[in-house]
């Protein structure tokens, strides 16, 4: 026999005589218990007995740990020699900790860890969950995100304490569709809910790309937690591609460990962002979801929810500055998730952005127009990131437009008119010229360009539905848009006509009706006139004559260089002429005149250079065919026009908003003296009525019989109507004196 199996043979003999010793101890306790106790004595021995003891792990655990530490005092050499030959047999683990080491997400943490305040009774009562504290929190954090640690077992401990701090406020489903789940952290501190935020929102993202994809991640991670916050606005560009392919995912080892986690802290913050009003909050999760964006990519379903959220905070209402923060990072979301999903996602983008800004679209107000441009502007950035799928849906959208349209023009039914002369419809024929207007020139025949043609003819007909002065709005935006198609395609699409038929209103040639109070009026916020008076108070004249004139000299501008120009002037030049002899005010025969001889000097200028070219009329295929080299083309010609009367009407808002407010206080006070004169007057004439009784006249045959004869005719003055000659009772025709 070899030594070490005589002291095995020696070792198991003092085994057996322990364990009977033991046995013979417990036998005594047992009797020594009353009848009917409900506690029992722990069993320690390896028999086949039946105790509740040799189902429970950790009891097991610390009944060998016990074995252990004896065999340790009694035989200190086989102790050693057990710990050089069978180091497991001395580290051993209950097998529910080897079962925590490999659970997912949904089964979350042990009860009887050591680092959480709590008993294992946990998951039974959810109200008896175990409360996080800032040590706990601080302990878990250096485990997780320490970059010697890098413990997987706690990271998914504090996503799971992160899920529940989100769905604390959770009722019994959520717009996200998740189920109310059983919590396993309780977070009562408001410090340490922040911090808990915080903290997995700016340090999770290194971590789950270093489980996943391996250790060559671990540099960039440790970027990211140094530079903090300010790595987000810097390294965006590395954000907007896919943080790893399909392949990856099925070679990673710790995939199917970290899958769990991550669409967990996912779902979580999805459901932050539906329940959070804050507006700071809001933008904090906004900007730090810059780095998962990408890790949406194995969970479309997520990825979807995410997408309606982003959506909601995009199209919220405007009451605040902050709201615009929060919507311009929310939109920038929207964008990087257009980017860095599969390909049929970014159609879900298109559709949802578009349709979100429709229904926004239906009221403009002075408070709502910047809104609302900033939502048209984000919806032509999205469109314009893959000309194509923007080609399919704007094209669905263009031909409903013009359903619309056609609708309109063959039933011509109060309902279908309105359709067509909505702020909703003027809007989107505003958002889809922009949209082409940012396609590139000169693309193929499938691309957005492509549009231009049908989408100018829808705005004629809009402009030319209803031709009456009640329209005039309508039809000045639509010649906004028409110039707008005209820039960025560099084609001929004539807007001229629209205008000159405006100045052809009848209501022009009318005498203005005098109103008591100015009240001034701006024509890109409206869409009709009103009802009464329309087209006829000095306010709404001015406004919609210089309006014309206005656009009218932007038209010569776009296409002075133009070798057909002359032809397109003389027949403005005509109309205008013909405006001067009417009796009209000395302001507009002026504004007349300036805008004939803008269009005479382009025109004899375009001829001079016309003289020049070698190249016959059919060979002249460019409209810029005379524009000099160092010239700005229509498109910048065009923007230099609209920024300048941008700020041309910002600084007459602020004189018209400084004028109106003396001019209320002079009209109140005016209406007061009015009253007080009134009242005044009514006082003095009832006194002498009084003083003085009315004088009779004579009974004569002539009076008596001329009262008769009126007491029998009845009244035929109608009561309510105005009888001042305040409108004139001259002809149309005599109107050239005002």
């Amino acid at each position: 026999r070899s030594v070490g199996e005589g002291v095995e043979e020696e070792e198991e003999e003092e085994e057996e005589e322990e364990m009977e010793e033991e046995e013979e101890e417990d036998d005594r306790a047992d009797e020594s218990l009353p009848p009917g106790s409900d506690s029992e004595p722990e069993l320690e021995s390896d028999g086949g007995g039946s105790s509740d003891e040799d189902d429970d792990p950790a009891a097991a655990a610390e009944r060998h740990e016990r074995q252990m530490k004896n065999l340790a005092k009694k035989d200190p050499d086989f102790y050693k020699y057990l710990a050089e030959s069978d180091a497991g047999l001395l580290q051993f683990q209950a097998a529910g900790d080897d079962e925590d080491a490999v659970m997912t997400d949904d089964t979350a943490v042990d009860a009887t860890d050591p680092a959480v305040e709590g008993d294992a009774d946990a998951d039974a009562d959810p109200d008896a969950a175990p409360s996080l504290t800032m040590p706990v929190l601080r302990s878990l954090e250096r485990s997780a995100f320490s970059p010697k640690i890098r413990s997987l077992r706690s990271l998914r401990k504090i996503v799971r304490a992160y899920a529940d701090a989100c769905h604390a406020s959770v009722g019994e489903e959520d717009g996200t569709g998740e189920h109310r789940r059983r919590s396993r952290f309780v977070v009562r501190d408001s410090a340490v809910y922040n911090r808990l935020l915080v903290v997995v929102l700016k340090r999770s993202a290194g971590e789950f790309l270093h489980h996943i994809l391996g250790a060559e991640t671990a540099k960039g991670g440790e970027g990211e937690r140094e530079k903090g916050g300010e790595r987000e606005e810097g390294g965006e560009e590395e954000h907007m591609r896919p943080f790893c392919t399909q392949a990856q995912l099925a070679t990673s080892e710790k995939w199917g460990d970290v899958r769990g986690s991550l669409d967990m802290f996912l779902r979580a913050t999805v459901h932050l962002l539906t329940c959070v009003r804050d507006k700071d909050l809001l933008t904090f999760v906004l900007r730090s979801m810059i780095k998962y964006v990408p890790m949406f990519l194995p969970f479309p379903k997520a990825a979807k929810n995410f997408l309606k959220v982003l959506v909601t905070l995009y199209s919220a209402p405007h009451q605040s500055e902050d709201d615009n923060v929060v919507r311009l990072q929310a939109f920038l979301r929207i964008r990087q998730l257009a980017v860095t999903q599969p390909f049929p996602f970014i159609e879900a983008c298109l559709k949802a952005v578009y349709l979100a800004y429709a229904r926004r679209a239906k009221f403009v107000s002075e408070a709502t127009l910047p809104t609302l441009t900033f939502m048209g502007n984000c919806v032509v950035e999205i469109y314009c990131l893959d000309p194509n799928s923007g080609y399919r849906h704007a094209f669905v959208y263009v031909r409903q437009l013009a359903l619309y349209l056609r609708t309109a023009l063959q039933k011509r039914t109060k309902e279908s008119f309105q359709a067509v002369h909505c702020w909703q419809y003027v809007n989107c024929l505003y958002l889809w010229t922009a949209v082409l207007a940012a396609a590139p020139p000169g693309s193929s025949a499938d691309g957005l360009s492509s549009l231009v043609y049908p989408l100018a003819e829808i705005i004629n007909g809009a402009a030319r539905l209803l031709p009456t002065a009640r329209h005039v709005p309508l039809r000045l935006h639509c010649v906004r848009c028409l110039q707008s198609l005209a820039a960025s395609s560099r084609s001929f699409v004539p807007a001229a006509p629209l205008l000159l038929e405006t100045l052809d209103l009848r209501e022009l040639a009318l005498r203005p009706k005098k109103t008591n109070r100015a009240q001034p009026v701006r024509l890109r916020t409206l869409v009709k006139l009103p009802k009464e008076d329309t087209l006829r108070t000095p306010e709404q004249r001015e406004a919609a004559v210089g309006d014309v004139f206005l656009l009218l000299g932007r038209e010569a501008e776009l296409y002075r260089h133009s070798p057909g120009f002359p032809e397109y002037a003389a027949v403005v030049c005509q109309h205008l002429r013909k405006f001067c002899k009417r009796p009209v005010s000395d302001r507009w025969r002026s504004y007349a005149r300036g805008c004939v001889d803008l269009c005479e000097r382009r025109a004899d200028d375009v001829v001079r250079r016309r003289a020049l070219l070698t190249e016959a009329p059919k060979d002249v295929r460019r409209l810029e065919f005379l524009k000099p080299a160092e010239a700005p083309d229509m498109q910048a010609r065009h923007a230099a026009a609209v920024d300048k009367e941008r700020k041309a009407e910002a600084a007459a808002a602020a004189v018209v908003a400084n004028a109106v407010k003396p001019m209320k206080k002079e009209a109140k006070a005016s209406d007061v003296s009015k009253n007080a004169g009134r009242e005044s007057a009514g006082k003095k004439g009832a006194e002498t009525k009084k003083e003085q009784p009315p004088k009779q006249k004579e009974a004569t045959p002539e009076n008596v019989a001329a009262a008769k004869k009126a007491a029998e005719t009845e009244d035929i003055v109608e009561a309510g109507v105005d009888w001042s000659e305040d409108e004139g009772t001259g002809s149309d025709d005599d109107d050239g004196a005002w």
